[in-house]
């Protein structure tokens, strides 16, 4: 959860080491940010992952989906255990 203009959002954070093209949800956090219109994705990706046994992350670009044009720039591909997320202009 966090302010934004004075408005209460709920921000699902996915970090990931490739591109970031495709996000992949559980349907319980959809149903979410189906149900709460405020809600926005913050994805990490092409973060870098040095080591095994005490890693070392660095790197990553970030983006922000807001409430406003967040889940309507994904397009989904469901399957009974996930969702993914694929978007449209990266």
């Amino acid at each position: 959860m966090c302010v934004i203009d004075g408005t209460e959002v709920f921000v699902e954070v996915k970090g990931m080491q490739d591109s970031g093209k495709a996000i992949s949800l559980t349907p319980r956090e959809v149903k979410h940010a189906q149900d709460n219109k405020n809600s926005a994705l913050f994805i990490v990706h092409s973060v870098i992952v040095r080591g095994k046994r005490k890693p070392v992350i660095s790197g990553g670009k970030m983006r922000f989906l807001h409430p406003t044009t967040g889940f309507s720039a994904l397009r989904t591909i469901s399957s009974p255990s996930q969702v993914l997320l694929l978007l449209e202009s990266f």
